[in-house]
């Protein structure tokens, strides 16, 4: 049989089948234009979801199983909340480099944005959503927006049997829009895994193993994500 991955994890709405897409850094135009107003904002956290995925299909994990509730639990409690350190450090790089940005208040949920319409091409890559709307009500030109994707543990099982030790995993993602036209200036995706490092993972309810491996590659993700934009 072929060997499947149990993810315990926390997801938001975009972990949908969506497409995998082309990361590129920001451009030029970017940098150079002083004069734009820039907002920097996160999309709204995910929350705790639990999956079985193997090769083809994805299976709901057994509500009833008392380990899946424990861990369920678990995740629910971890802080998400970092990703707000990397919003302010991107704010204040911006303003060092003599850009007029601010940080928009609150976390921002595109999926209630209408759908952008028109195509992507080569040259041009444009937001799924149509950010436009929100221009005003920001008072920015430009929005670098981030995304925590996905963020909890994963362990690849050979049938039933588990196959190794879990690992902590974390992705995510951000992204420039220019609100006049709706095209972005900037995209990456940051994928982090990081081993259990403790032969004593499985204790619940506070599970010290699995807490750290979550920790070290959400930390990590978000270290590569400022990275990117930042370089």
């Amino acid at each position: 049989m072929n060997p499947g991955k149990w993810m315990l994890l926390l997801l938001s709405g975009l972990l949908t089948g969506c497409a995998v897409q082309e990361n590129f850094a920001v451009n030029k135009e970017f940098w150079n234009n002083k004069s734009a107003r820039i907002g920097v904002v996160i999309c709204k956290l995910p929350v705790v979801h639990s999956l079985k995925m193997g090769q083809q299909e994805v299976f709901d994990v057994s509500r009833n199983d008392p380990a899946t509730r424990d861990i369920d639990k678990f995740l629910a409690r971890q802080d998400l909340s970092g990703i707000n350190k990397v919003a302010d450090g991107m704010v204040e790089y911006l303003q060092k480099q003599g850009h007029l940005a601010k940080r928009i208040p609150g976390y921002f949920e595109p999926h209630k944005l209408p759908r952008f319409n028109k195509n992507t091409s080569a040259k041009t890559v444009y937001a799924q959503e149509d950010y436009w709307v929100n221009k005003e009500k920001w008072g920015v030109e430009k929005v670098v927006v981030l995304t925590v994707d996905t963020v909890g543990i994963t362990r690849t099982y050979h049938a039933n049997d588990p196959a190794g030790e879990p690992s902590g995993y974390a992705n995510v993602s951000g992204m420039i829009v220019n609100l006049a036209t709706n095209q972005l200036e900037w995209r990456q995706t940051v994928i982090q895994s990081v081993p259990v490092d403790n032969d004593n993972w499985e204790s619940p309810p506070k599970y010290p193993g699995l807490a750290q491996a979550i920790t070290s590659a959400y930390t990590q993700a978000q270290v590569v994500l400022f990275n990117h934009f930042a370089k």
